[in-house]
């Protein structure tokens, strides 16, 4: 098996030549070591080296400001696999793979995984401007690979943030982790595409602060990206490409964009004078840049006490919260709403348009009273704005983060009830005073009559009417072409050549696989699989009456939802529609006959193969999207729900990263029971160093599965046991498999029996549980859930540390450490600077334990367990041990830094640590050892596993004690028995 480590790339075992390095580039028979060599840019600009930070002897390859006398590292290689030693060296390969290795122990602790057979004289230059690039030849401008590509926590001037359509390349940044630390932190800033696009900082997934949509000429309300003192900012924004960049004015300015380790967004550049880094722009200026600072609907007013208000025709969600200064709950309308009750629109200036906007594209530019129109007929529109980048903007559900401000920003329009369009914010009545002069009469009067010549002309003009707003069956000509499909902004911009409105758009219904036909809510239409296992169709979850489109188990009475389309956008009613749009898209729409789509698969395809598309529901449960090759008619699959998983994982889902295409498929857990939409728990597949199965709650990590061994994941069992009460769900019910190669990381699993149904769900307080239906229980049998206690908690008792919850006290050193009351945690017992000198130094075996965090684990895909050893010995870093593979029996892994261990009952895993007593290793050489192995026990799941479920094919003949079975080999077999009989 490959693995890939935590960024991107692959690790491998170099062959280094010693020679000397040129001034700015380096060769691939050059290096350069950790003994003080450094590149610099041919302008004297820009200096990489290794480096450590402050109180820290890790070291890493970065890059800093040669002029800057104070070192500021604006990118870093191997930021989260640093060196503990000055034993790096730095190379480029004849395929142009730069890589980072340990020359003590030859491996690999970083790649730009940028190798390619037909790359001919690959050079590694540093650039004037910072950008370290991989050159294909010495004098060409075509680069392999480049660091600009892939920003650490710096954006340097000419860098770009954001969206390369074409190759689905992301340019964004990450913070360090603290100032002595350039690992990832718990902050990212990107560039949002969906609706309008804006700038988001998340830490973790919960967003912090959001810039407001850029609107043609801004950001927000900040000012026209236009030329300042100290750089000029540009925002690119086309069918190909959408990203932010600056350059500086001036080139003997040293500028950098920073999100810092604290969540702080700043502009700095260099005073020569000072000596000192000068913040020029901080993108957070007060409380009411914080995100959603006064909840939905809520609008924040730096310039008020309190700063949170809620808008004219709302009022708070809890009085009692906001009496107490806290408007988190947000406001909601005086006056509810909903389809039946006449609404209209209310303007409120200066504001910063809200967040999860969507668009009204159409062949010509909408006009702001089309704009209402469009948006009053749909009853889930509860909002919009019209902006200079796209006509008309609409909001679908809540509005959130709303700020007024006393200058600029734009107006919203928010819809209300329209018995709320009469009353101001105080609920005062407005008087006419019968004394007031003729002069005001007349100009009241004049008012009047406009009013009443405007309605008029509104009426002819066919504009949406407050009395009957869904009056959707006699709608005009006018008003069918305001009916307006809700598309993101990557299609928009893709489809219409940077909203060109001189292309073409081709013609159609709803897809030509339904001629017409749609799954209609209302008539509670579905579609069963052709094996009847699995239906689509429309539900309410719980005690909810929010409708969504999802799949279920359909031979399951009790309703198990599996899949949910529209999870974070629900129907407020039953009116919707299920169809294929006209461009080739499967879409959730809000009725039949309405346009504005609140879900879709949104996947661009060419228009001669768009009316082609088909959606059909497998017998696996997977809901595909397909089109035909116009050539052949070839069926190729465009879309499928099992790579978009919502909160399970049944037979024959991939369930992790597709690398080739940067697809991840995660889970994430419903909000609550009655709501489906993203809570605060995931489940995901970290790549880093040996693949293993993380839960996280928010950015933290909450729960690990041990990494593969070869016959399922260390501390899971295999399958279901019998139960206590007898109820008896058989042997092994499936296959599992667990792939890691160049191109994919994932676990799977098959049933072995069609007429089963199981599934591994993450419920929404943060537990996952592997279910099995019993039809004669008629109810879903759990055989596995975690966590179960506070040992399965990641990291309870620390680095170091055994945890076993059936102890009064759960945590204990490992064998050869101690508590230090100084460190507060485990230390070794071994004297500093005794490593290596052969002082009584060797394993110890640590049976039935889940083994250790493996993202500081490594491979060695052909080591013996014998060599394993050796080779852990060579190095004062490794720290444990462990067989690769149990049921092949080849290949270690080798750990570097230990950071959690948790003991488990009845789980036949190895696992090692450094102690002072030696162990004999297990190999087959060892006759006398041979002579003296005791009876080794097995578990059910390794035998049920080993013997293909007790295949007949297996089976070799009748022994006194029962049949026997053939495992693999003979030479496997004894490895097996070795293994475990040391387990």
């Amino acid at each position: 098996m490959m693995f890939l480590p935590f960024i991107f790339f692959c690790f491998s075992s170099l062959s280094l030549s010693k020679t000397s390095i040129a001034v700015d580039t380096i060769a691939p028979n050059q290096t350069l070591t950790d003994n003080g060599e450094t590149l610099v840019s041919s302008g004297g600009r820009f200096v990489l080296g290794f480096f450590n930070s402050t109180n820290s002897n890790n070291r890493y390859i970065g890059i800093w400001f040669q002029n800057v006398p104070q070192q500021t590292p604006v990118w870093v290689a191997n930021r989260n696999n640093p060196l503990p030693d000055s034993s790096g060296v730095l190379t480029i390969t004849a395929t142009g793979n730069v890589v980072i290795t340990n020359n003590q122990t030859n491996i690999a602790v970083w790649s730009s995984n940028s190798s390619s057979s037909t790359v001919r004289n690959p050079v590694l230059q540093l650039l004037d401007t910072g950008n370290l690039v991989v050159k294909i030849g010495s004098n060409s401008g075509n680069y392999l690979w480049q660091s600009f590509d892939y920003p650490c926590d710096t954006l340097l001037p000419g860098m770009k943030f954001g969206w390369n359509l074409i190759t689905g390349q992301e340019w964004y940044m990450t913070s360090w982790r603290s100032l002595q630390d350039p690992s990832s932190g718990d902050y990212t800033y990107r560039l949002d595409v969906h609706g309008l696009p804006q700038l988001v900082l998340r830490q973790g997934s919960s967003v912090r602060y959001r810039s407001g949509p850029w609107d043609g000429v801004r950001f927000g309300v900040g000012p026209v990206l236009g030329p300042n003192a100290v750089f000029t900012p540009m925002f690119v924004f086309n069918a190909t490409h959408i990203y932010y960049s600056f350059e500086n004015n001036d080139n003997a300015t040293f500028s950098r964009f920073v999100v810092s380790q604290s969540g702080s967004l700043q502009y700095l550049t260099w005073n020569q004078v000072r000596g000192e880094w000068v913040d020029i722009i901080s993108l957070q200026a007060d409380n009411c840049d914080k995100y959603a600072a006064c909840g939905s609907y809520g609008k924040c007013n730096i310039n008020d006490s309190p700063i949170c208000q809620c808008p004219d025709g709302f009022t708070p969600r809890l009085p009692q919260d906001w009496d107490r200064l806290d408007w988190t709950s947000g406001c909601i309308p005086r006056t509810p709403l909903n389809c039946s009750v006449p609404a209209g629109f209310r303007r409120f200036p200066s504001l910063k348009l809200p967040d999860r906007s969507f668009f009204l594209v159409n062949r010509t530019v909408i006009s702001p009273e089309e704009c209402r129109a469009a948006c009053l007929r749909n009853c889930s529109c509860v909002a919009y704005a019209v902006t200079d980048i796209i006509s008309c903007v609409v909001w679908l559900g809540d509005v959130v983060d709303i700020r007024e401000y006393n200058e600029g920003g734009h107006d919203l329009y928010i819809r209300i009830a329209s018995s709320e369009l009469g009353s101001n914010s105080n609920g005062k009545r407005t008087a006419v005073i019968a004394s007031v002069s003729v002069i005001s009469g007349v100009i009241i009067l004049g008012l009047i009559s406009c009013y009443v010549i405007w309605k008029r002309t509104a009426r002819r003009r066919g504009a949406a009417r407050l009395d009957n707003p869904s009056q959707d069956n006699n709608q005009s000509i006018e008003d069918e072409e305001l009916e307006l499909p809700l598309i993101d902004l990557v299609t928009i911009s893709t489809a219409t050549n940077n909203f060109s409105f001189t292309n073409k758009i081709g013609e159609g219904g709803f897809g030509s696989v339904y001629r017409n036909r749609y799954i209609s809510d209302a008539s509670n239409g579905s579609v069963v699989s052709s094996n009847g296992n699995f239906k689509l169709g429309f539900f309410s979850p719980g005690k909810s009456e929010n409708r969504y489109v999802g799949i279920w188990f359909s031979k399951v009475p009790l309703q198990t939802v599996v899949w949910v389309a529209n999870r974070d956008n629900p129907l407020k009613n039953r009116t919707g529609a299920f169809k294929i749009t006209d461009d080739g898209n499967i879409a959730v729409f809000y009725s039949d006959n309405d346009r504005l789509h609140l879900w879709s698969t949104n996947v661009s395809m060419p228009a001669a193969t768009s009316s082609n598309s088909t959606a059909k529901l497998l017998p696996s449960g997977n809901l595909v999207l397909t089109t035909e090759n116009g050539s052949d008619r070839t069926e190729m699959v465009a879309w499928q729900s099992f790579d978009y998983p919502t909160d399970n994982v049944y037979s024959g889902m991939k369930f992790g990263l597709d690398v080739r295409t940067g697809l991840n498929r995660i889970l994430t857990s419903w909000k609550s029971d009655d709501d489906p939409a993203q809570g605060e728990f995931t489940i995901r597949i970290d790549p880093r160093g040996v693949p293993q199965i993380f839960m996280y709650k928010g950015s933290a990590a909450y729960f690990r599965v041990g990494p593969w061994n070869g016959l399922t994941l260390s501390g899971v069992p295999l399958v279901p046991p019998q139960d206590t009460q007898g109820i008896d769900v058989g042997f092994a019910f499936a296959n599992y498999s667990f792939v890691s190669n160049r191109d994919e990381v994932y676990a799977m699993y098959g049933e072995l029996n069609p007429s089963t149904f199981s599934r591994m769900v993450l419920k929404p307080l943060g537990t996952v549980e592997r279910q099995i239906w019993l039809s004669d229980f008629q109810e879903w049998y759990q055989f596995y859930v975690a966590p179960q206690d506070r040992c399965d908690h990641y990291g309870w008792c620390g680095a170091s540390t055994l945890c076993n919850n059936e102890n009064t006290v759960a945590c204990a050193c490992l064998p050869g450490f101690e508590y230090s009351k100084k460190d507060l945690s485990c230390v070794e017992k071994r004297k500093a600077g005794t490593c290596g000198k052969g002082e009584g130094e060797g394993f110890i075996k640590l049976a039935h334990v889940k083994l250790p965090d493996a993202r500081t684990c490594r491979l060695f895909s052909n080591l013996s367990l014998e060599e394993c050893e050796m080779e852990c010995l060579k190095s004062c870093n490794c720290t444990g041990y462990t067989s690769a593979d149990i049921v092949e029996g080849r290949g270690c892994f080798a750990w570097y830094d230990l950071k959690e261990k948790q003991r488990y009952r009845d789980m036949l895993f190895l696992d090692s640590t450094t102690n002072f007593s030696n162990e004999d290793t297990c190999n087959e050489k060892s006759n006398e050892k041979s002579k003296n192995m005791e009876l080794t026990f097995y578990d059910l799941d390794t035998i049920v596993a080993a013997t293909d479920n007790f295949s007949i094919a297996k089976k070799l003949g009748q022994g006194g004690y029962g049949p026997v079975y053939k495992v693999k080999s003979i030479i496997n077999l004894l490895w097996l028995v070795c293994l475990l009989s040391t387990g």
